[in-house]
């Protein structure tokens, strides 16, 4: 009998199979009535087809009737299925799955998942809840919770420990979701662009999906980095943006509030402990606002946390196909908080460099230079000319000690009043003339 688990989390559906990869499928479609497109195909062409995308079917799983619909397919429950039957592609032999859900599915929905799963010829043999499958740690005493992050909302779990691990209530937290974190956040980058470069990479759909493709790695770099160089490519043009994670929090603070008030409203008089999912912890800022918290101790799960418990507690899941139960509690024997990695640790510091080569080029609107005509700059022999409208302003020379600022301007490089014929290194941010205008300085020397 080959065993697999199937976890129900709309970011990112997860089919886990004994000796097999994660098969991980985002829970996004876009129809019309010529094709219907899932999962990454889907995420793919969500910008470029918004009339025709749907992000909530899951979510809503139901039957009542879409906007856009196609022959087969009418409510959230026929995408639903249609998604289900796109994962699905068993082997030989004989399969039993065991589903993960989260525990804010009423029994209705329930009900109507096992159906079209059944209807999909998935061999349901077991059903639990995410946060008591994926939990891991015990609270030591303080309050345990289990948060999640879904497309349109974050699901917070409340735990009971004892001989077993028992989810009391689980509740959503609305609008506070990876699309509306993902739509301030590539805003917020679009915003930059347009005042450092005068590019809008919302203004086209085909520059637009290539931000939000962007984005995960860009979240990535910048939770690890603090700052990163982002790019994006339109109509044949590269345009470069230095990004501080700094304005990522900035943009997300007042969703993350609601969520650390969420939170602290469930802490005991001894604290909390909170269990976030890989999702969750994707998630810059969100550590961040719950560190803020009183006696607050958070802890990352193992990616893929609630397949991996509901196969390793498979025996006490199992039933038979035709009286399935939605298992809310299993035997518990927590690791050590001290085997825990803190969400909170600090990351590794870099090991201590060379100091940054000196600059050779000067990132203009989005593009790097050595000295050459521009839009907003001009050059005479080895000097750039920075220009406010038709007022030239502000030089940078090119000498052999690489690129000096002039004397006799305001200038700004990283924010602090700029030395008198300082020369900029690799990664210098410069504000010319004291204005909001910034450059930035690179090396393409090998």
């Amino acid at each position: 009998m080959l065993l697999s688990a199937l976890e129900i989390n709309d970011t990112g559906l997860t089919l886990l199979s004994a000796g097999a990869e994660p098969l991980v499928s985002p829970g996004v479609a876009v129809l019309d009535n010529r094709e219907l497109l899932l999962g990454e195909a889907a995420a793919r062409q969500f910008r470029l087809r918004p009339a025709n995308a749907n992000s909530q079917f899951w979510q809503k799983l139901n039957l009542d009737p879409l906007t856009s619909t196609t022959r087969d397919i009418r409510t959230s429950a026929d995408l639903v299925y249609s998604h289900l039957k796109s994962i699905w592609n068993p082997g030989p032999g004989e399969h039993e799955v065991i589903l993960v859900v989260p525990g804010v599915y009423n029994s209705e929905q329930l009900a109507l998942l096992l159906g079209i799963t059944n209807e999909c010829g998935i061999p349901v043999r077991g059903v639990v809840d995410t946060a008591v499958a994926a939990s891991r740690y015990s609270s030591a005493g303080r309050r345990l919770l289990h948060l999640d992050v879904h497309l349109h909302r974050m699901v917070i779990s409340e735990l009971e420990e004892g001989s077993l691990i028992r989810r009391q209530r689980s509740d959503s937290i609305a609008g506070v979701g990876l699309t509306q974190l993902a739509d301030l956040w590539c805003n917020r980058i679009a915003d930059a662009f347009v005042r450092n470069t005068r590019f809008d990479p919302m203004h086209q759909a085909e520059s637009e999906q290539l931000l939000y493709d962007s984005l995960p790695g860009w979240l990535e770099r910048l939770d690890q980095d603090g700052s990163a160089l982002l790019e994006v490519e339109s109509r044949g043009r590269k345009y470069q943006l230095s990004f501080k994670r700094q304005q990522l929090l900035e943009a997300s603070r007042d969703m993350f509030r609601q969520v650390a008030e969420q939170v602290s409203a469930r802490a005991s008089d001894t604290g909390v402990l909170v269990q976030l999912t890989h999702r969750a912890r994707a998630l810059p800022g969100l550590e961040d606002a719950l560190a803020e918290l009183d006696n607050c101790q958070v802890v990352t799960l193992e990616a893929h946390g609630g397949a991996l418990g509901a196969i390793q507690h498979a025996d006490q899941i199992r039933c038979d196909a035709d009286n399935l139960r939605y298992v809310t509690s299993l035997p518990w024997n927590p690791r050590d908080i001290s085997e825990a990695v803190s969400a909170r640790a600090p990351k590794t510091p870099p090991t201590p460099a060379r100091q940054q080569p000196l600059a050779t080029h000067i990132i203009v609107q989005g593009v790097a230079y050595c000295p050459a005509p521009s839009l907003g700059i001009s050059t005479a022999g080895d000097t750039i000319t920075v220009h406010h409208g038709d007022t030239p302003g502000p030089q940078i020379r090119t000498t052999d000690s690489g690129l000096v600022l002039s004397e006799g301007h305001p200038w700004k490089v990283n924010g602090k009043p700029a030395e008198p014929d300082q020369a900029l290194r690799a990664g210098d941010q410069v504000s010319p003339g004291g204005g909001e205008q910034v450059l930035l300085a690179i090396s393409l020397d090998q």
